[in-house]
């Protein structure tokens, strides 16, 4: 169909089992804040795939929590196979952010990836993937997050990868990776953006950071690769190692 409306709860509460919960739409995804999905006894596989249809045009709304009780989460696009940095939603002119993520996501030792590329447009304030709420998994999951930015004209303020809540694991890998948009004499186009409400990446065991940006285009400058906002916004408290990569854009 053109969009998936998650309007109410679904929960998976029989069954010792992992269970399949698999959404695809030629154009959009809403899991609204009042819906959600769970599981309380097994585990749940949940994917979010938009764009079923491939025609750059099918983006993810997600405000309804999503626990998974140990299973993977898979937020993307396209008619492929959706892995980590392949296979990417698209905002539009309902959802300019190509994955915009503001209910919890819980996979408790699960997998999590998310992929967004935002709306090609000139105006102010897209992003590829906008995060305001926490993101998390334990045990050995990992977590891969990649935001695309887009933009014509003059276009200012288009960050591939915005960050305003936080993204934990704890012996699993984090990698976030950030590529801003702009065009013309737009200016600000940062690949990554730490917020300073509480945009945070933290392993607490043995678990990796991993963390690349790229800044966009544009020639007013400042296209920053990555931009840190709210102190300790990248930390490890176990053993596990930091890198960061920041690439200015033209």
């Amino acid at each position: 169909g053109q969009d998936i409306n998650l309007a109410g709860t679904l929960t998976k509460a029989t069954g010792a089992g992992t269970a399949t919960y698999l959404f695809q739409a030629n154009r959009n995804i809403i899991n609204n804040a009042a819906a959600g999905i769970s599981a309380t006894l097994g585990s749940t596989n949940v994917t979010f795939q938009s764009d079923y249809d491939g025609n750059g045009n099918g983006a993810i709304n997600s405000a309804g929590v999503i626990n998974t009780n140990g299973g993977n989460i898979t937020m993307g696009g396209g008619s492929g196979v959706i892995t980590a940095g392949s296979g990417y939603a698209y905002g539009n002119a309902t959802y300019t952010s190509g994955v915009y993520i503001s209910g919890a996501l819980t996979a408790t030792g699960g997998n999590i990836v998310v992929n967004g590329t935002s709306i090609l447009t000139a105006a102010t304030g897209i992003y590829g993937v906008l995060t305001t709420s926490l993101i998390s998994t334990t045990g050995t999951g990992t977590i891969s997050i990649k935001g695309v930015g887009q933009g014509t004209g003059n276009a200012t303020n288009n960050f591939g990868l915005y960050l305003q809540g936080g993204v934990t694991t704890v012996n699993g890998n984090i990698s976030v990776t950030g590529i801003g948009g702009g065009a013309g004499t737009g200016s600000d186009n940062y690949g990554m953006v730490f917020s300073g409400s509480g945009g945070y990446v933290k392993t607490t065991g043995t678990g990796n950071i991993i963390v690349n940006g790229t800044g966009g285009i544009g020639s007013g400058g400042n296209n920053i690769g990555v931009l840190l906002n709210y102190t300790n916004s990248i930390q490890t408290t176990g053993t596990g190692i930091i890198t960061v990569t920041g690439t200015g854009g033209v």
